[in-house]
């Protein structure tokens, strides 16, 4: 541990610490960054990719032949934001999402998120009692699900 003589920041003390830590192989990256944050919304993000190439490809599930592009995505993630508002969701309010990763996921998470809302991720082994408990622990006002998956049936599970 380094000692110091007189009297340095917080920045500096952090940074020294940092410095003589042990690097971390949880992460392909780590460490200081000289790249500045960007300071937009995720809708913003999302809205900027459109402008500037409203046609590339987005994602591709080549299992489901899905291929969507950006703006594809924007009006899907648009309307299903309209949708959560007209279901009475606001600003703030926590939307779970209890599902394997599919394209309706992408879509839910850019659509809460356009809509000011939270997204839950939950995880798409739980059974009745841990979603039960998950549910009540966040406070969810809405579930977004698929009707089931592999051997599951999300459907029995909430009903």
């Amino acid at each position: 541990m380094r000692i110091f003589e007189e009297p340095i920041s917080l920045e500096e003390a952090a940074l020294s610490a940092h410095a003589m830590a042990q690097p971390s192989r949880k992460s392909y990256v780590h460490g200081c960054s000289h790249i500045p944050l960007l300071f937009e919304t995720v809708g913003e993000r999302l809205r900027s990719a459109v402008d500037q190439t409203p046609n590339k490809e987005f994602v591709i599930f080549k299992r489901e032949n899905i291929r969507r592009t950006y703006l594809q995505l924007l009006k899907d993630a648009e309307r299903l934001a309209c949708g959560l508002i007209h279901l009475g969701l606001e600003k703030g309010d926590r939307v779970g999402i209890w599902g394997p990763n599919t394209y309706e996921w992408i879509t839910t998470q850019f659509a809460t998120a356009l809509g000011g809302m939270v997204l839950v991720n939950i995880n798409p082994s739980y059974q009745s009692e841990e979603l039960r408990f998950a549910l009540g622990k966040v406070d969810i006002k809405a579930l977004i699900t698929p009707p089931g998956f592999k051997k599951s049936s999300y459907y029995r599970s909430v009903t």
